[in-house]
């Protein structure tokens, strides 16, 4: 008589064997068929702007549980000839699922803004021979132009105040992506300003204009410009604006605001400061036969100096006399007492 103890270990062998064919069969089955698998594009709330680096998340799920492999797929953009790039799926954090990231190709120049449709394919032997195929439906993400700020300021040359120093340039989170030279030839992906105008006017107080130029700057130029200006009037006010426009097609993508008017008062005139004297001798004026003669002046001080040396000498002998006749008299006194 068989025990309850060993009916329950004959009954959990059996489950066993048939759940060993189970999975046989099914492996088999999945080893030598096309599983088709789920290929979702995410795309975000907020546009990208031009320049920036583009990234969306592509999940895949479907797949044989216990066999989620690395493998590959292609992404196609709209708008853009052949295959955009291929994208790999590694395994999710959930079973049966995988996850990729696409982006901003690092061959080819940024997109411009505009929108554009996504979809990724998936056609892909497994190392278990399982075949994955799948195709997400397109999804569109938008590529907003960048936003640009200008700004322009004037300031005094601090060499000679009389002339003014105009800077006139661009800000934005575009700008501070900028490369400098690197140019697209070398880096297609790397985004540059491209040509266009720089331009800078001013006027006075009354509405006047006193300065108005154009400067013209190529592909990949510098976001900043300045002009030397020589013609402020001394204490005037002054009105500056600023404003920098792309040309072409390039032009779509940005925004760029024009600069707010910089007000400016140009210094007083500077006083000219009294050249100091100079002491040691002074050069002879030369004549008309080109021999150096005194300024009058100069002898007329010459003789009274010798005047006063002259009186200095007669006033000076005639104390002398004097005193030697008063020693002379005394002795005689003396003579006659004794």
């Amino acid at each position: 008589m068989i025990s309850q103890k060993g009916m329950k270990r004959g009954a959990g062998a059996l489950m066993a064997g048939i759940l060993g064919v189970v999975l046989a069969l099914s492996g088999s089955a999945a080893a030598n068929a096309d599983v088709p698998i789920t290929i979702t594009v995410v795309v975000p709330d907020t546009p990208f702007s031009y320049g920036e680096y583009w990234n969306l998340e592509v999940k895949a799920s479907g797949l044989v549980f216990g066999t989620e492999p690395t493998f590959s797929g292609e992404v196609r953009v709209s708008s853009i000839e052949g295959a955009y790039g291929a994208v790999t799926f590694y395994p999710g954090t959930e079973p049966g699922t995988a996850t990729a990231y696409i982006g901003a190709s690092p061959s080819l120049a940024p997109l411009d803004a505009g929108e554009y449709d996504v979809q990724v394919s998936v056609a892909t032997t497994t190392p278990w021979g399982i075949v994955y195929t799948g195709r997400s439906e397109p999804v569109t993400f938008t590529v907003a132009p960048a936003p640009l700020s200008t700004s322009v300021r004037m300031t005094p040359d601090p060499s000679n105040a009389d002339n003014s120093i105009v800077a006139l340039g661009l800000s934005g989170a575009f700008v501070s992506q900028l490369a400098p030279g690197v140019s697209q030839t070398e880096n297609p992906s790397v985004p540059v300003l491209p040509a266009g105008a720089w331009r800078i006017a001013i006027v006075d107080d009354s509405g006047a204009s006193a300065f108005d130029t154009t400067i013209d700057q190529p592909d990949g130029g510098q976001p900043a410009v300045s002009v030397y200006w020589v013609g402020a009037e001394p204490s005037t006010s002054y009105s500056v604006t600023g404003s920098f426009k792309p040309n072409g097609q390039a032009a779509g993508n940005f925004t760029i605001s024009d600069a707010p008017a910089f007000p400016y008062t140009s210094p007083s005139p500077q006083r000219p400061q009294p050249t100091p004297a100079v002491a040691g001798p002074v050069a002879a004026a030369p004549t008309e036969d080109g021999n150096p003669t005194l300024p009058v002046w100069s002898v007329v001080a010459l003789v009274l100096v010798a005047l006063g040396l002259m009186v200095a000498i007669v006033v000076l002998l005639i104390s002398e006399r004097r005193d030697r006749s008063r020693t002379t008299e005394g002795g005689r006194a003396h003579a006659i007492v004794a």
